[in-house]
């Protein structure tokens, strides 16, 4: 999965490569890693209308918001055992208690998963004894 994100945003650099030598001094550089023709900043309403078209085509309800995929990949990240302050970096928060207290759900969850890994732990040592 990895690979095939490092493979688009490897193609999208090429195509705007690209841009940059049609557009030449006249591209708008923002340093957005995707943005319309000429380096622009995408236009809001349409990201919303091709989100909803994606939801649509998912099979998902209209009501999940844009910004509820950042949510759902942090939460999703924390569940998968990622470390809080690189999720921290990921999402750009600047003090890891934004992390934490947005996703106190997902921590929590990683809570039993560490109490279970000491008891095994422990358990493991009396063996040993």
């Amino acid at each position: 999965m990895a690979h095939d994100l490092i493979s688009v945003l490897k193609e999208d650099r090429i195509k705007e490569d690209a841009q940059r030598t049609l557009y030449g001094t006249k591209f708008r550089d923002y340093d957005l890693v995707w943005h319309v023709a000429g380096g622009g900043p995408l236009n809001h309403r349409n990201v919303t209308r091709q989100f909803k078209s994606l939801l649509r085509q998912a099979g998902l309800p209209e009501a999940v918001r844009f910004h509820d995929l950042r949510h759902t990949c942090a939460t999703l990240l924390l569940e998968a055992g990622v470390n809080p302050k690189q999720v921290q970096e990921f999402l750009g928060h600047e003090d890891i208690q934004t992390t934490l207290g947005t996703y106190t759900h997902a921590l929590a969850t990683l809570q039993k998963e560490t109490a279970t890994a000491m008891q095994k732990l422990l358990d493991k040592g009396k063996k040993s004894s």
